[in-house]
């Protein structure tokens, strides 16, 4: 009795021209199978993005919580200012218990902070990360934090995958 791997082995010899149709539909069958767990990382990364441009208006929040009880715009505005060291963050306001706009950053060719509070929201479009939290005073809400973020450039969520 002849051993099974040699009689593929004799099979795949007889048939070779059918090899690279083999190897295309393996090829394809890996595409097909990997792509559901790429959208699953995808899903994933941007959850993460939105929750870590969540956390960093809650830092902020909490910073200028003396700066708006004093009414300070000046100081603010140096907590705002802090927002360029991260390139995704194209813009970020302040806003006072009414709603109105404090202290503001825009990244150097991005659309400004609104005049008036935006609503609180965590929100990812695809195009940018956009989300508002309240800063609190002693479970009072004396003003809000708005930051809006880019999105990751297809390119590089293209370079993930690749």
């Amino acid at each position: 009795m002849a051993n099974p791997s040699f009689k593929a082995l004799t099979w795949l010899s007889r048939h070779r021209p059918s090899a690279p149709l083999v190897a295309i539909g393996g090829a394809i069958m890996l595409f097909c199978a990997g792509l559901p767990v790429a959208t699953l990382n995808e899903v994933a990364f941007r959850a993460q993005a939105v929750r870590e441009s969540r956390v960093q208006a809650q830092m902020l929040a909490a910073s200028v919580t003396a700066a708006l009880a004093f009414e300070d715009p000046t100081a603010a505005q140096e907590y705002v200012e802090s927002l360029h060291v991260n390139p995704q963050i194209e813009s970020g306001g302040i806003y006072d218990a009414s709603g109105r706009l404090v202290a503001s950053y825009t990244r150097p060719g991005a659309q400004p902070a609104a005049q008036h509070a935006p609503p609180m929201l965590s929100r990812d479009d695809g195009r940018a990360i956009e989300v508002g939290v309240p800063v609190t005073l002693k479970a009072e809400t004396i003003g809000s934090v708005f930051l809006k973020s880019s999105a990751e450039p297809l390119f590089r969520t293209a370079n993930r995958y690749a």
